[in-house]
């Protein structure tokens, strides 16, 4: 996970959320599977473990765990709660990709004018007034890329 500069928090507000994982008698974690998921089940580290934000979810793989497997025992249903909510400003990340946007944009509208004017050189002088205009917009791009 990406840490982000403390300059960039706006504010600061205590919550109270909740998440639940689950935890087995050898203190391993349920871990994340996706869909037709392979490998271990349990695993050691809490930050691979699966985590749930509603108890229901985490209660049914509970149940299925102490009903399918009871020889190693009921897993243990963990409560896991935060209290720090941090807003955090992302104008600057934002104003940058939209000016990035702008700019490719712009050049790929110059490419596309500068090809129409091209074919329509390679194909004849009675198109000498569209080539005109496509001159004057190729330049109207160019002033704004330079800015």
């Amino acid at each position: 996970m990406k840490t982000t500069p403390k300059d960039n928090i706006i504010k600061t507000e205590k919550i109270d959320l909740n998440f639940y994982a689950v935890r087995n008698k050898r203190d391993k974690w349920l871990r994340r599977k996706g869909y037709s998921g392979y490998g271990e089940s349990w695993v050691d580290d809490i930050t691979q473990a699966r985590i749930y934000s509603k108890p229901g979810p985490a209660k049914a793989q509970v149940t299925f765990w102490g009903k399918h497997y009871p020889k190693y025992g009921i897993p243990d249903l963990v409560r896991i709660t935060t209290g720090i909510c941090e807003y955090i400003d992302q104008t600057d990340r934002v104003t940058k990709v939209i000016t990035k946007h702008k700019l490719e944009s712009l050049k790929q509208k110059k490419m596309t004018t500068e090809r129409k004017i091209k074919s329509l050189l390679v194909n004849g002088r009675h198109f000498e007034e569209e080539i005109k205009n496509l001159n004057e917009e190729l330049a109207i791009i160019n002033d704004k890329l330079e800015n």
